[in-house]
Parts: structure tokens; C-alpha cells; sequence
């Protein structure tokens, strides 16, 4: 009798979504492939030069610097490394994002977010000011890879 109660409180959740958009939660990720001017990845395990362990990300929470809670994790796709970073999804806005590269410099992710009752989801993003993902226009199954030279 539990079991039947667990599995008709799981199926009433489920189908009391009524967003446009669906239910749940769509990542706000952006994944930057990293090369230098030669084209030579930099993030590749055996022959880069950075780590994604010594990428630091910051987000701009009321004024304050706040380190990133999800730490930027290597991915891999089709071949290319790259670095997947995540915004915080806390606020509708402009969410703002400092990326701090080992012995480089600091590269300024904008992400605008939107929120509805039953999903998060990132609209756009901007790096160093350049808009290099339009969820409307994109329509992409996958994150957006978007190359970044150092």
C-alpha cells in the first residue's frame, strides 16, 4: 500500500507540470574550447597546458565576488577539450561571471537567465562582451562550445 501511494505522489508531480518550456531544470552551462594562436588545445590531458582544476570561477552575487560552488570540469566532444562552467540560475537577470585562467587573465561570462515555475533556463550568453550563444536563434540539442584563444 506505501509503494502504491509513493508511485501515485510521483506520477501527480510529474504530471502537474504545465510550462511552456517543460519541467525541471535546463542547465545554464557553456562549454569554452581553449587553444592558443596556433590552435593547439590547450586543455587536452596529454599535451595542454592548463588544467581545469587551476580555472577559478566567480560569480557577481549582490556586489560580491562569490566562488563558484560547481568547480569547471574537463569534457570532451568530438574530439575537443573543453571546459564546462556552469552559472548559479539563482535570480532572473544578467548573471555575472569572472573566469580566472592560471598566470592569464580574467575573461567576463554574462549569462541571461530566465525563471518559471518550473524550469531555469539560460537564454544567452556573452564572453568578453561578445554574444556567442542565443538560445532563440541557436536552438542547440548541446551546450554551446565556443572557442576562446589565450
Amino acid at each position: 500500500m506505501k509503494n502504491l501511494i509513493t508511485l501515485i505522489v510521483i506520477c501527480l508531480i510529474l504530471l502537474s507540470c504545465e510550462s511552456e518550456c517543460g519541467c525541471g531544470y535546463r542547465s545554464m552551462v557553456l562549454d569554452l574550447q581553449v587553444v592558443n594562436m596556433e590552435g593547439d588545445d590547450l586543455l587536452h590531458p596529454e599535451t595542454g597546458t592548463i588544467t581545469h582544476s587551476s580555472v577559478l570561477v566567480d560569480h557577481l552575487v549582490e556586489g560580491d565576488l562569490v566562488r563558484s560552488r560547481t568547480k569547471p570540469f574537463l569534457v570532451e566532444r568530438d574530439g575537443l577539450y573543453g571546459l564546462r562552467i556552469f552559472g548559479n540560475g539563482e535570480k532572473s537577470g544578467i548573471e555575472t561571471m569572472y573566469i580566472t585562467w592560471p598566470g592569464l587573465d580574467v575573461d567576463t561570462v554574462l549569462v541571461e537567465i530566465e525563471k518559471g515555475s518550473n524550469s531555469t533556463i539560460a537564454t544567452k550568453f556573452w564572453y568578453n562582451g561578445e554574444l556567442v550563444f542565443d538560445n532563440e536563434a541557436d536552438q542547440l540539442d548541446n551546450f554551446p562550445l565556443h572557442k576562446v584563444v589565450k
